[in-house]
Order: C-alpha cells, then sequence, then structure tokens
C-alpha cells in the first residue's frame, strides 16, 4: 500500500489490511483510530513523508495493536503512536522485526492519566507511561 502526497488512507475496524503487505507513506496521511480492542498486522511499515498516527481517541478504549512483522523505517515526516483520552487505554505498537531510524519526528505519547503508549521492537520496549497526571513526550 502507497500512500502519496495528497493521499489519506484511515480505518477504525480490525485487519483492514493483509498481514502480507507493506505500508509506504510517501507524503499523504494513513491514520488509524481503531475500536477497543482492535488489532492491525502487517508485514513492513516505511514512513519517508507525510504522517503515519496510531492510537486512540475515545474514553475507555484500551487494547489497539498494531503490529509490523518484518522491518519498520522512519526516514522522514512524521510517525506518532499516542492515547488521547482519559479512564484508561493503550495504544501499542509492535515489531518483530528491525526498526531504523533516520529521520522524521518520531513520537510516543499520552495527554491523560492511566494511558499508555508504546513502541515495542523485538524485546526493547520504548515507551511512555507516566504517573498519575505526569505527562512527557518520548521522542526517539
Amino acid at each position: 500500500m502507497l500512500v502519496n502526497s495528497g493521499g489519506t488512507v484511515g480505518f477504525r475496524a480490525n485487519n483492514q489490511i493483509a498481514d502480507t503487505a507493506t505500508v509506504t507513506v510517501a507524503g499523504g496521511t494513513f491514520t488509524a483510530r481503531p475500536n477497543f480492542g482492535s488489532t492491525e498486522t502487517i508485514a513492513n511499515l516505511t514512513v519517508n513523508s507525510g504522517i503515519f498516527s496510531f492510537g486512540n481517541t475515545t474514553a475507555n478504549n484500551a487494547g489497539q495493536t498494531f503490529t509490523v512483522s518484518g522491518i519498520i523505517t522512519l526516514a522522514g515526516g512524521a510517525f506518532t503512536v499516542a492515547s488521547k483520552t482519559t479512564g484508561g487505554g493503550s495504544a501499542n505498537i509492535y515489531a518483530t522485526g528491525a526498526l531504523t531510524i533516520s529521520g522524521g519526528t518520531n513520537k510516543i505519547s499520552n495527554s491523560g492519566s492511566g494511558l499508555s503508549a508504546q513502541l515495542i521492537v523485538s524485546g526493547l520496549t520504548t515507551s511512555n507511561q507516566p504517573a498519575a497526571g505526569a505527562f512527557t513526550a518520548l521522542e526517539l
């Protein structure tokens, strides 16, 4: 799947993209705001420019999972994993292959108490799980 400049891809349901797909964001916007407990798996993710955004926006919306079974390459643009609600919630990206960061604005953040946003790469976990009420965006 190629998201070019001016293009927009968004979804809110489970398994909307083939597990074997490579997603490349090249100037467009890829926004995933899945529903409660939603999951998505793809083979590879490349962000060259444009925006890749994953997370929840609804109260008590826990357990959003996005799995990349191959390689995540962050070369430019914006990559965001965010939890933006109150009442508990999580947004997790699991990478079972490699992670390469060579550019772009890359953030893992949340904006409420009891929330979790994580990028977990083959045993290495980079996360933002602040104490009650605290908030610090983690930039990669």
